[in-house]
C-alpha cells in the first residue's frame, strides 16, 4: 500500500495535467514544525517527554466546469522523534471529490482518500502522538440525488472505510482521543497549527481513528472495516414546509474476530418549518438497533430551532428524549437530548461557544453512551499579517451498560499566527489535555509548537 500511494502521488500532478487547461488553480505548500511535549503516550502521570519534528509538502488542486466540480490533493510528510525515533518515517495521504450534474435533476457525488501513517500536522491544536508502528486507512464516498418533481427529491448513498492498525504494545485505543478533537464546525476559529492559508483540514484518517477512539479496545492489532447504504426522500408542502424521510444499513468487520461483528440499522424521518426569513423549527424521530452480540434499540425525539440576530449573530437549541432498549430492564431507560449553541462574527473576531448532549451506539462492541460536550473558541486578527486564537473542550461520556467504558477529556489551547510575506506565515501554539477514564488517575499532558510554512498558488 506504502509504494502505490507514494507512486500515486508524483503521478498526480501529471496525471491531472491533462485537465490543467480547464482547472481554476493549483496550491504548493511546505510545512515545517517543531514541537515540546511533557507526556508523549499520556498513558500516565508522568510519562516520557519528547521533541517532534515534522515536515509535510502539500499539492492541491481544484477544478469547476460548469455544474461539475474536482478537488484532490496529496501530501507526503517525515517526523522524527528524538528520542522514539522507532516511530518516525515518511507518511502520505490522497484524497479526492467530485461532483458531477447531469441536466437540472440529477446531481452525483463521488469521493476517496488513502493515507498511510497519521498527518501529524492535520491535527491542528490537538496534536498528539500514537504509540503506533502503522495505522492505514482509506475510504471511498458515493451519492446520488434526484428532483423527481419540483417538489419531491430522492437520494441514495453508499460510504466504506477501512483501517489497519498496528502497536507496539497494548493499548487502550479511548486514548486515540480522535473523538476528543475540536469539532469540525469550530475549525475556521479553532487554534490553528501555523499553517496559515495552507492549512488542511484533518486527515480523513482521522475519522477512522475517532472510531478506535469511541470504543476503548485493549488490542495490539485491529484490521476494522465498515461500510453503509442509505436513501431517503423529502417533499416540500409549500416553500415554508419540508417533510424528510430516510434510512441505513451498516454492517462492520473486524479482526481478530474475539470482538463481535454486527450491522446496525436506523431510519428517520423530519419536519421543518421556516418561520420568517431569520428562523426555522424542525421535529425529527431516529431509530436505530444495533446488534454486535448485544442487541440495542434506541428512539430518538427531538425538537430544534435556529434564529439569526441580524447578519452576524446566530442562536440555535433542541431538546429532545431518547429511549434505550437494552438487554434487561436494568439497562433500559430514557435520557434527555440537546444543547445550545451560539455564534458571532465581528469586524475583526469570531466567537462561539455550544453544549450538546447527544446518545452514540458503538460500532465495534455495539454499546451505547451519553454524552456531554461543551466547547467555546475566539479568533482576533490583531492586525493584516497577525491573529490570535484560543479554545476550551469538555467531553464527558459515561457508558450505560459497562463503566470501563466511560471516560472524560478536557482539552484547551491558544495560538499565534504571523504572515511574514504574502507566501509565508510563521507562529507558535499552546494546547493542554487531560483524560481520565474508570478509576485510573487522570492524565495530564502539554505541548508546544514553533511553525513556519509557505503555500503557493500555481494557476
Amino acid at each position: 500500500m506504502s509504494r502505490a500511494g507514494i507512486v500515486l502521488l508524483f503521478l498526480w500532478p501529471g496525471v491531472a495535467g491533462a485537465a490543467q487547461r480547464q482547472a481554476e488553480f493549483w496550491t504548493f505548500g511546505v510545512n515545517l514544525s517543531q514541537s515540546f511535549t511533557d507526556n508523549l503516550f499520556l498513558l500516565g502521570l508522568d510519562g516520557p517527554g519528547e521533541a517532534i519534528t515534522n515536515a509535510s509538502l502539500r499539492l492541491s488542486y481544484a477544478r469547476l466546469d460548469g455544474s461539475s466540480s474536482l478537488n484532490a490533493s496529496g501530501w507526503l510528510g517525515a517526523r522524527r522523534f528524538d528520542r522514539f525515533s522507532f516511530y518516525g518515517g515518511p507518511q502520505f495521504g490522497l484524497s479526492a471529490l467530485s461532483r458531477f450534474g447531469f441536466g437540472p435533476r440529477a446531481r452525483l457525488r463521488l469521493g476517496g482518500h488513502l493515507a498511510d501513517g497519521l498527518n501529524s500536522g492535520a491535527l491542528g491544536s490537538g496534536q498528539i502522538a500514537l504509540p503506533q508502528t502503522q495505522v492505514q486507512s482509506g475510504s471511498v464516498t458515493a451519492g446520488f440525488t434526484y428532483r423527481l418533481a419540483p417538489d419531491t427529491s430522492a437520494d441514495a448513498s453508499f460510504d466504506a472505510t477501512g483501517i489497519r492498525y498496528r502497536a507496539d504494545r497494548a493499548f487502550d485505543t479511548s486514548r486515540v482521543l480522535g473523538d476528543a478533537f475540536v469539532p469540525a464546525e469550530q475549525l475556521s476559529s479553532a487554534p490553528s497549527s501555523g499553517l496559515g492559508a495552507n492549512e488542511p483540514a484533518p486527515d480523513d484518517g482521522l475519522l477512522s481513528l475517532s472510531l478506535l477512539a469511541s470504543e476503548g479496545l485493549q488490542t495490539l492489532r485491529l484490521d476494522f472495516g465498515t461500510w453503509r447504504a442509505g436513501a431517503g426522500i423529502s417533499h416540500e408542502f409549500s416553500p415554508r414546509t419540508r417533510l424528510s424521510l430516510g434510512g441505513g444499513y451498516r454492517q462492520t468487520y473486524q479482526n481478530p474476530h474475539t470482538f463481535s461483528q454486527g450491522d446496525q440499522f436506523e431510519g428517520q424521518i423530519a419536519l421543518r418549518e421556516v418561520i420568517g426569513s431569520t428562523a426555522n423549527l424542525s421535529l425529527s424521530y431516529g431509530f436505530q438497533e444495533s446488534r454486535f452480540g448485544v442487541s440495542l434499540r434506541t428512539h430518538s425525539f427531538t425538537a430544534q430551532a435556529d434564529k439569526e440576530l441580524g447578519p452576524k449573530i446566530r442562536l440555535d437549541a433542541s431538546l429532545g428524549a431518547s429511549r434505550l432498549d437494552g438487554p434487561d430492564r436494568a439497562s433500559s431507560n430514557w435520557t434527555l437530548l440537546g444543547g445550545a449553541g451560539f455564534s458571532a462574527r465581528f469586524k475583526r473576531s469570531i466567537l462561539s461557544a455550544r453544549y450538546t448532549r447527544s446518545r452514540y451506539q458503538g460500532l465495534i462492541v455495539g454499546r451505547s453512551q451519553v454524552t456531554d460536550v461543551a466547547y467555546a473558541s475566539l479568533s482576533h486578527t490583531i492586525s493584516r499579517r497577525v491573529s490570535v486564537s484560543g479554545f476550551g473542550f469538555y467531553r464527558d461520556a459515561r457508558d450505560e451498560l459497562q463503566r470501563r467504558y466511560s471516560y472524560d477529556t478536557t482539552m484547551a489551547g491558544a495560538s499565534l499566527s504571523v504572515r511574514i510575506k504574502r507566501r509565508t506565515s510563521a507562529g507558535a501554539s499552546y494546547n493542554f489535555l487531560r483524560f481520565h477514564t474508570g478509576n485510573e488517575p487522570a492524565a495530564h499532558r502539554s505541548m508546544v509548537t514553533l511553525h513556519v510554512s509557505y503555500s503557493r498558488a500555481l494557476k
